[in-house]
């Protein structure tokens, strides 16, 4: 090869390199911008979904009213069981996750630590190229963050005292709300947590993980309850506060990548399973299965 050609040839590859290496980088910003526009878009549509229920999520929303009502009339027996009942074995199982026993645990359910939780997971999706892991990262934040934004709305409007100031009245609301002894309701340590946990659990295939995220969910809610920081009702409502919007923004996410990839909905081979039925030979099987 002539000495001329070859030169050319390295000429074209090193610009090549170059150009690439150009369109890589310019990329980033275009991903990382693509990813924050859908994570608005879904906290807008976490806010604008009470006008899109139907009848089952109707249904629903009236279940969580009537089992928030239920263990508000309950409230104050269980606190004062809780503080005659130190060593039961209720308290003794939720004893992981105190606050004076296990700080980091019963700091998974706050916000800041879930948010930087969430960065590192979607700074390793943009270095490693995954865009699974670059959706965990921003499903769980913007799905804790509406959830936070909501909340803090709430606070500022309504207030409830704490059961450890509250002197077992579980009726003492405040309007507009104050300090942090009147942030009771409704609980952020069991909304943060379960927002995250419903989004994961609901958004990938994580087998056996599952229930062990949601049994962590739990006792960090729990715990606030046991520690005195949270009435019972306001747990229960957090709780499946956080569970509503995990689940809606990782139906979204499901949603976006089925339209990508042009195959089927995700989220219908998750949520239930199909009756199938084969022919081998001589025999019929029949049976039920569903996707894990």
């Amino acid at each position: 090869m002539p000495a001329r050609s070859g030169s050319k040839l390295a000429l074209a590859a090193v610009l090549s390199l170059g150009s690439a290496g150009h369109a890589a980088a310019q990329s980033v910003p275009g991903t990382v911008f693509g990813d924050l526009k859908y994570a608005v878009g879904d906290v807008l549509y976490l806010y604008t979904s009470p006008f899109r229920l139907d009848g089952r999520g109707a249904l629903a929303a009236g279940g969580v009213a009537a089992l928030t009502g239920i263990t508000l009339v309950m409230d104050d027996n269980l606190d004062r069981w809780i503080r005659a009942n130190p060593s039961a074995w209720p308290m003794d199982a939720i004893e992981p996750f105190r606050a004076d026993q296990s700080p980091e645990l019963e700091m998974l359910g706050s916000g800041p630590v879930l948010l930087g939780f969430s960065g590192g997971l979607y700074v390793l999706g943009l270095i490693f190229g995954s865009e699974d892991l670059r959706e965990a990262g921003i499903g769980c934040a913007s799905a804790e963050h509406g959830q936070t934004i909501l909340r803090w709305v709430l606070y500022k409007g309504v207030g409830r005292r704490r059961p450890s100031v509250a002197e077992g009245d579980q009726y003492l609301f405040d309007i507009p709300g104050g300090d942090w002894y009147s942030r009771s309701f409704y609980g952020g340590h069991a909304a943060n947590i379960m927002t995250c946990a419903s989004y994961f659990n609901h958004r990938f295939h994580l087998s056996v993980a599952e229930p062990v995220i949601m049994g962590l969910a739990l006792g960090v809610g729990f715990g606030r309850v046991a520690d005195r920081a949270h009435w019972l009702s306001d747990t229960v409502l957090g709780a499946a506060v956080g569970y509503f919007m995990g689940r809606t923004v990782a139906h979204r996410q499901l949603e976006r990548k089925a339209d990508r990839q042009g195959g089927p909905d995700e989220r219908e081979e998750r949520s239930s399973g199909a009756i199938f039925a084969t022919h081998d030979g001589d025999r019929l099987r029949v049976g039920w299965r569903r996707t894990f």
